[in-house]
């Protein structure tokens, strides 16, 4: 499974410590990879055994739903 982080929720800083301390503690592995499409190098993150296990262990604590529409535009923004 694949996924971006949303933008302009977190920033940089916050996001690599988060990232740090999950690698730390064992939940997630870091790995380079290479996308062939566009000829680049990136660092990518793996779940690992203690990371599935407490998801598992807490999936009652996780919002498992998206709970508000995406962004967009609403009717009382439109002017006319």
């Amino acid at each position: 499974m694949a996924f971006t982080l949303p933008r302009n929720t977190h920033t940089r800083v916050a996001t690599q410590i988060a990232l740090t301390s999950l690698v730390r503690s064992g939940f997630l592995e870091a790995f380079q990879d290479h996308d062939d499409n566009n000829n680049y190098d990136f660092t990518a993150y793996r779940l690992m055994a203690p990371g599935q296990d407490w998801l598992v262990d807490n999936q009652d604590k996780l919002e498992m739903r998206l709970t508000k529409e995406p962004p967009g535009i609403a009717d009382d923004d439109v002017p006319f």
